[in-house]
């Protein structure tokens, strides 16, 4: 494989995200033809080869990248023909980024299939949701008893088929069966970040070191991704609905304390004496959830902590998220809407 043909990568490039633009232009025809159509060969192919791999994808796209970077570096030539080489490494990353997953931005918004429409509630409102959720929440521990999961490979099979039924119902294919794998303790954590699904290891990714009352949730998120949900609020949402739908109070628990930290965020910044009062009627034991989730984020250092949240939030608007990292925020508007029009969630399952 040459890398070292810049003409020919820049046209490739410049393919790419013309189809991009174009594909924004029509998003029944991207999520026809792409999301429901190519983007599922592409998740079969790699699903039933490397999807059974005992060992993440991530290990070995990372070892084909440095093979490539060092060769790059080792062929003879002076140092403007061995940059030209590493650009063209990373031109094709770009490239696979796009048709590998990326293309589901121009997708129909889920917002629109289940034509939710998403409303700024009062102050009352909030008020009353939030209080409502933190007695689902108190309810919910109380069912819990021993504070226990299955093994993180369990949960992802649980979660798997819950999820598939899920997207059906809207009319989004799940030709694959996309796989969530446990990273070393603070690979990721060190960025802030619970999850991550990387297209170009066609899987989502969870920190070992994160508490594991949150692994259904962040789970079932980075799964969502791994199914062409793009929006990162799009997949919070279909995180919390997943784990909703499953008859384990733990793992509704974990959904619901997503959700209910999402609002408390928001109340904070509303009403900060307000949730002081709402956050003391909680469960002991939720509390000491809410301090173990802390602890196990802040012992690992964040080493970004400016520049991460300005990149992504960029490389966010520059997909159509308008909202930017805002967006992981619309959760909560987003299930306000779906409740208003459907059954209490905790009660609809597939079993």
């Amino acid at each position: 494989m040459s890398f070292s043909r810049p003409s020919k990568h820049i046209i490739w490039l410049l393919i790419t995200l013309a189809l991009f633009f174009i594909l924004r232009l029509s998003p029944n025809v991207s999520s026809a033809l792409y999301l429901n159509g190519f983007f599922q060969i592409v998740r079969v192919v790699h699903d039933y080869t490397l999807g059974w791999l005992p060992v993440p994808t991530i290990y070995l796209a990372l070892l084909l990248v440095t093979y490539f970077t060092v060769n790059a570096f080792r062929k003879k030539g002076n140092w403007k023909s061995r940059m030209l080489r590493v650009a063209g490494i990373l031109n094709v990353l770009l490239i696979v980024f796009y048709f590998s997953w990326a293309y589901n931005y121009t997708a129909i918004p889920l917002t629109e299939i289940l034509g939710l429409k998403l409303v700024d509630p009062s102050l009352s409102e909030a008020k009353a949701k939030f209080e409502s959720t933190s007695q689902k929440l108190n309810a919910l521990s109380a069912q819990l008893g021993e504070r226990s999961f299955p093994r993180f490979k369990q949960i992802e099979q649980i979660i798997r088929p819950v999820q598939e039924h899920l997207l059906n119902n809207w009319d989004i294919k799940t030709w694959g069966r996309v796989r969530v794998r446990k990273l070393p303790k603070g690979s990721l954590l060190i960025n802030r970040t619970s999850g991550i699904y990387i297209p170009h290891a066609f899987e989502g990714h969870v920190d070992g070191g994160l508490y594991a009352m949150q692994w259904p949730f962040t789970l079932a998120h980075e799964m969502a991704h791994g199914y062409g949900i793009t929006h990162e609020s799009d997949c919070n949402f279909v995180g919390y609905l997943t784990c909703m739908q499953i008859p384990d109070p733990h793992f509704q628990y974990s959904g619901m304390l997503a959700y209910w930290r999402y609002q408390a965020f928001q109340m904070i910044k509303i009403d900060k004496p307000y949730y002081d009062s709402v956050r003391s009627e909680l469960d002991t034991l939720i509390k000491l959830d809410l301090k173990n989730i802390r602890e196990h984020v802040t012992k690992y250092p964040d080493v970004m902590p400016y520049l991460r949240p300005m990149v992504y939030d960029n490389y966010l608007k520059s997909h159509g998220v308008k909202e930017g990292l805002k967006s992981y925020d619309k959760m909560v508007l987003m299930i306000n809407a779906y409740e208003a029009k459907s059954e209490p969630l905790i009660h609809e399952n597939i079993y």
